[in-house]
């Protein structure tokens, strides 16, 4: 063997003995591995190095699961950190067998509708995403109630009758202070109040219509103003109001408006 062969032969074995890896670094998107090499080059007494790094994309991460329940329906939205498709399965049990729904657009922001639901049962429901490169990420079985609808059970009680002030006394202005109260276990909404018939003359004198909504279990009070002539010591009031239930069916009461 030459003396010019060995020389080669030693530079390379001393070149590669100076190879090392630096470090293998995670984070929670990628992970990332870095390479480097130097040596010295026997012929010209000079130093070289190169770098390599390349990312192999990560699973993303399924965060800020939400559900707005409706009657019929919801949305079911969530977040990841890298853009991905969005996939809801739902079942009226838990574990399944599931239903599924799906948008491919790749996204952070998620929110895909679930419609044509029963109200007020439970659902039962998982979210996953895909990435481009094939990595995907399901989140665990959760659930949500739908809004319950029906007519809710609404009563009107009288709390008092009043003169407001001595001159309402004079001009015939009495005040009456009603409560309408909600006995059921449906929410009213929009209750209002369009009219009221009285007897013996009595005039009602609130024209604008009274609006409020009463949950479940509560109630709502308010002050009507009648104009009674001076021989009139009693009378009858029948008001009628209407009602929406938290999915929007709309109910009357005592009955339709006449």
């Amino acid at each position: 063997m030459s003396f010019r062969n060995k020389l080669i032969i030693q530079s390379l074995v001393a070149i590669i003995a100076l190879i090392s890896l630096l470090m293998i670094e995670t984070n929670e998107d990628i992970f990332v591995t870095k390479a480097a090499f130097s040596g010295q080059a026997a012929s010209t007494g000079n130093y070289f190095s190169a770098a390599d790094t390349f990312q192999v994309p990560g699973q993303p991460i399924i965060s800020n699961v939400n559900t707005i329940a409706a009657c019929y329906g919801a949305t079911v939205s969530w977040e990841t950190n890298l853009p991905a498709d969005s996939v809801v399965q739902w079942s009226y049990a838990p574990g399944g067998p599931f239903t599924t729904l799906s948008d491919s657009n790749p996204v952070n922001s998620h929110s895909v509708q679930i419609t044509g639901l029963a109200s007020g049962t439970t659902v039962y429901f998982l979210v996953s995403s895909t990435t481009a490169d094939g990595y995907s990420s399901t989140s665990g079985e959760a659930g949500f109630d739908t809004l319950h609808g029906g007519k809710p059970n609404l009563s009107l009680s009288q709390v008092e009758s009043f003169w407001g002030t001595y001159d309402d006394y004079i001009a015939g202005l009495l005040s009456v202070e009603y409560r309408i109260s909600d006995y059921g276990s449906t929410d009213a909404f929009q209750v209002t109040i369009i009219d009221a018939h009285n007897t013996n003359g009595v005039l009602f004198l609130d024209s604008s219509p009274w609006v409020a909504d009463i949950p479940a279990g509560s109630y709502s009070p308010f002050v009507f103003r009648y104009l009674i002539s001076p021989t009139v010591t009693s009378f009858d009031s029948t008001i009628y109001a209407t009602a929406q239930d938290p999915c929007g069916a709309v109910y009357s009461y005592p009955g339709p408006h006449p």
